[in-house]
């Protein structure tokens, strides 16, 4: 818990919990990334408290979305974290209804779709989570959409614009969040000047669309929420499950290599390397 009244850093967000009705400064953040991503510690970060129940590996802890406000530097924040795409513990269909469960949570709507990344471990399929924005919301949600990278202590001395531009997939995925971004490292959540530049892109970002959050039909028709989620299951089925699957095999893949690269690294160290 930082208390602004003892520092003058300007840096230095204020956190205080809370519980209130919602104001016209209000923020609301939406997380949304691959399992062990950094969603739910990131949102810790975010809040400056221990409000989502957050793992040190890459098992996923949450299963359903939930949302948690706190008050940051005078204003409200309030954020959603959602459940890892795709997802071991849900089925395709569970899975699909508790993203949806952002419409009830964020309204009457999200000021930032945020896409967590965690460095270290970048594959295709973190640009193909993008992917569920426009599909399961609308055209207009990729203008409201902003990547956050998580694990910034292993960039060490690479700059985080060379691994933007080193990796396609990132990249193009930076480029249609409109080319902003952000990186936490969550191990310092102390330094809330992390927290602070976020924000401030966000705000910015909103500011360029009339200073208004994202909005649909379904957000103002929050009370029909099951009927909606039901319409939107129903037509979009064949396509979240191909898009799920997709996924899986785009991680296997990527599992596959690490394993076999650490392998090749050990036998290299052994002295007895095998050509593969």
């Amino acid at each position: 818990l930082v208390d602004s009244t003892s520092s003058p850093n300007p840096n230095l967000l204020e956190v205080k919990e809370c519980e209130l009705k919602p104001r016209e400064d209000d923020l609301r953040l939406m997380l949304l990334g691959l399992p062990g991503a950094g969603k739910s510690s990131s949102g810790n970060t975010i809040l400056g408290q221990d409000l989502f129940e957050s793992g040190g590996g890459f098992n996923q802890v949450t299963s359903e979305t939930r949302a948690r406000s706190a008050e940051v530097g005078g204003r409200r924040v309030t954020v959603v974290d959602t459940p890892g795409v795709p997802s071991e513990a849900l089925s395709p269909s569970k899975l699909f209804k508790e993203i949806m469960r952002t419409i009830q949570l964020a309204a009457p709507g999200p000021h930032a779709f945020i896409i967590v990344v965690c460095i270290g471990r970048v594959t295709k399929a973190d640009a193909e989570v993008f992917k569920l924005l426009p599909k399961m919301f609308d055209q207009d949600a990729p203008l409201f959409s902003i990547v956050l990278f998580t694990h910034a202590d292993r960039l060490r001395n690479q700059g985080i614009q060379g691994l933007i531009r080193d990796n396609e997939a990132i990249n193009l995925l930076v480029s249609k969040c409109g080319g902003r971004y952000c990186v936490f490292n969550n191990l310092q959540r102390d330094d809330r000047t992390q927290v602070h530049t976020l924000l401030t892109k966000v705000t910015a970002m909103v500011g360029q669309r009339q200073n208004r959050e994202y909005s649909s039909k379904m957000f103002s028709r929050v009370h029909f929420l099951p009927v909606e989620v039901s319409i939107k299951w129903h037509d979009l089925r064949d396509w979240f499950l191909e898009f799920i699957e997709k996924l899986k095999q785009i991680l296997k893949t990527s599992n596959d290599r690490g394993i076999q690269t650490v392998q090749i690294k050990h036998q290299n160290k052994s002295g007895n390397t095998q050509h593969v």
